[in-house]
């Protein structure tokens, strides 16, 4: 899709650790605010460790069970999320704007009402209403864009800014290359447009009939809560999803994460 190369990529493969789901209630919609959960399983390299409740065949009633994965190297989204580690992770605490149906290939639309363009070149983004984050916060164009120009702007040097190089003005958020220390002419994508607290407006520098596509790619394209933006070290271990699950606890790091079902 002529996406430059990263400039590097994150390491911490090597090191095995464990996420463990914790399903509260899985057969309803109740809250599962207070549950006291903890991940007691032993990670064993180069093994997955399955725990679950109840015979074959049973109904779900709620339980454990983990997975292992390498150590991700951040959490924080729309940043540093450039590996299958840290996106396994993150997947499991945002829902997307859409996702792509691995059998068919269809978008599937999550937060999004709608994503249409009558051209390719200027595309519509109308969110659902009723979408919160974990700490409360609306997620609304605002937490969308607020996250988009934190990963495009140069000096961020985030590892996902790229995803944004189709969008006008990006180029303007990079420092000069004969003046790499220089700062930006400008912060905040000109091509991103707030049209309502539901509705964005993305213009392209050319038409790109597969933008869909690079926005179904969760990490870069998440929302990002204005809290998470105001304490990006504590994000990084504890990012403020808007997905079915949310972390608890602390990130042990070459350890394990435990996410509940929010």
């Amino acid at each position: 899709m002529g996406r430059p190369k990263p400039r590097r990529w994150l390491q911490g493969c090597a090191v095995l650790a464990a996420i463990t789901m914790v399903l509260a209630g899985c057969s309803s919609d109740t809250d599962t605010t207070g549950t006291d959960t903890t991940d007691t399983t032993d990670s064993t390299e180069g093994t997955e460790t399955t725990e679950t409740t109840g015979g074959e065949g049973a109904e779900p009633s709620g339980g454990s069970f983990s997975s292992q994965l390498g150590e991700p190297s951040f959490l924080a989204p729309t940043s540093q999320c450039y590996e299958s580690e840290c996106a396994q992770v993150l997947n499991t605490i945002y829902t997307g704007l859409l996702s792509i149906d691995p059998e068919t290939q269809e978008q599937v639309l999550g937060v999004a009402e709608s994503i249409e363009s009558p051209d390719g070149l200027v595309w519509t983004v109308k969110l659902k209403e009723g979408w919160t984050f974990h700490n409360g916060e609306p997620v609304d164009a605002d937490s969308y864009i607020r996250g988009w120009n934190h990963a495009a702007y140069g000096p961020n040097a985030t590892q996902t800014g790229f995803f944004f190089s189709p969008v006008e003005g990006y180029e303007d958020l990079q420092a000069p290359e004969d003046e790499p220390k220089a700062d930006p002419k400008a912060k905040e994508l000109s091509g991103v447009k707030k049209v309502d607290d539901l509705t964005i407006e993305i213009t392209l520098g050319e038409p790109f009939s597969q933008w869909p596509l690079s926005m179904s790619y969760t990490p870069p394209f998440a929302p990002m809560a204005k809290e998470c933006l105001d304490d990006l070290k504590k994000c990084q271990d504890q990012p403020i999803g808007n997905g079915p699950y949310q972390i608890v606890g602390e990130w042990k790091h070459n350890d394990n994460i435990t996410v509940e079902r929010y």
